[in-house]
């Protein structure tokens, strides 16, 4: 019964094998050696008698065309252009038991069949090509030698081999063949120096990823071993970029990887807006003093940092104050005149100076501070000599305490008198 091919193994048995008459069936002579470069096929099962040498011999019986129907055959597994599978075909492998390796030991298909004209052997099955009936078989089955080398066409969006034909007779080789790419990177403007990036691998029939690295462009990337589907952030300064997703993966035990212009964005930072600016200046004069004021700068600013400043003074005097939080800076001046004066502020920031800017001059007027007087005060003078202290001066001072005693004495008589009379005694 005649099956199509590609309803009977789907897509998960892309490329297959290789058909090499078994047997000598029907007269036709069949030629095998297990060297495979002198294999050579000439009999009716071969689709290109007696093979081809290298791939410019392929083209040119591609081109004569001895059967009338090679590009029916080749391009049901997508051999389309002639050129491209000269141009682009890779020397290839194909061995009995299905597996097809480049020359580096990479195993490109499993599985593999082969396609021939005859109907050898009860394991071929039948395909209709064209309105024109083919067999295929495992390479286990077709194959009387352990290997046969040919040439493969790859696919070109996912490395995965459409088609490889033997250089012993042109017969077509497909097989279970890994795929693998870098699908697509998303970009995620967080803010105007923030992205976030996202890679979506492609594998198909046994193909895995290994790790994902994602280069930034801006000397900086990041390598993720696990859980492929978490987002990555980075950060930028500003400039034009172009970021990179490489996806790794691997494909029966040989790492392979891919990146390609749907995993890669540009990016642009832009120069960040930058704002630096005397706002106000202020001057408030200090409590108990008519010439002494604390000036306060006060900054506005946008991506820039207050270092310091310069206080100017309309008495050509200058103090210059670092700043301590990077937006303001004060100090306190004492005027030696009184008046009116004129206050002024230079401030010097991390991206440059601003100066002679109206909102940061102030005016003061301070007046002379008054000295206060000193209270007078009276002094009493100390006598240059001692007081005479002679006979005179003695008795005067005997008389005197005479005089007191004399006169406690007779109060305290009265006292008692008038106590008797209370009393009555």
């Amino acid at each position: 019964m005649n099956i199509k091919l590609r309803n009977l193994l789907r897509p998960k048995m892309v490329l297959c094998g290789l058909l090499m008459a078994v047997a000598l069936a029907a007269g036709y002579g069949f030629v095998t050696r297990s060297t495979v470069e002198a294999a050579v096929d000439c009999d009716s099962n071969a689709v290109i008698k007696c093979g081809y040498s290298d791939l410019s011999d392929f083209m040119s019986k591609f081109q004569a065309n001895s059967y009338g129907d090679l590009q029916n055959i080749y391009g049901y597994w997508g051999l389309g252009d002639v050129d491209e599978y000269v141009a682009s075909a890779q020397h290839v492998t194909v061995y009995k038991n299905g597996e097809v390796k480049l020359d580096d030991g990479t195993v490109v298909a499993t599985n593999a069949y082969s396609l021939g004209r005859q109907s050898i052997g009860s394991n071929r099955k039948s395909i209709v090509i064209a309105g024109t009936t083919y067999y295929y078989s495992s390479t286990s089955n077709s194959f009387a030698s352990s290997s046969l080398d040919g040439y493969a066409l790859f696919n070109s969006d996912d490395h995965s081999m459409s088609l490889a034909t033997l250089k012993a007779c042109g017969n077509p080789v497909w097989g279970t063949s890994p795929g693998y790419k870098c699908e697509m990177l998303e970009q995620t403007k967080i803010s105007d120096t923030e992205y976030e990036y996202l890679a979506t691998p492609y594998v198909k029939d046994g193909a895995t990823v290994t790790k994902i690295v994602y280069d930034f462009g801006d000397g900086k990337s990041v390598t993720v071993t696990e859980d492929f589907d978490q987002s990555v952030t980075h950060t930028y300064a500003p400039g034009d970029y172009t970021a990179t997703a490489t996806v790794y993966f691997d494909v029966n035990g040989s790492e392979k990887s891919d990146t390609r212009e749907s995993c890669t964005k540009s990016v642009s930072v832009p120069q960040p807006e930058v704002v630096y600016v005397c706002k106000d200046l202020t001057a408030s004069q200090v409590s108990d003093s008519t010439s002494k004021f604390t000036f306060a700068a006060e900054s506005e600013t946008e991506n820039a940092v207050l270092k310091s400043a310069t206080f100017k003074f309309d008495d050509n005097s200058t103090v210059t104050v670092d700043s301590e939080d990077g937006s303001t800076v004060s100090t306190t001046y004492n005027y030696t005149e009184a008046g009116d004066h004129t206050t002024s502020v230079d401030l010097v920031f991390d991206q440059g100076t601003d100066t002679g800017n109206a909102n940061c001059v102030v005016s003061t007027t301070t007046t002379k501070e008054e000295t206060p007087t000193t209270p007078t005060t009276t002094t009493t003078e100390t006598p240059t000599s001692l007081p005479s202290t002679g006979i005179e001066e003695i008795a005067s001072a005997t008389l005197g305490l005479g005089s007191l005693t004399g006169a406690g004495v007779y109060y305290r008589r009265s006292h008692l008198n008038v106590l008797d009379k209370i009393f009555k005694r």
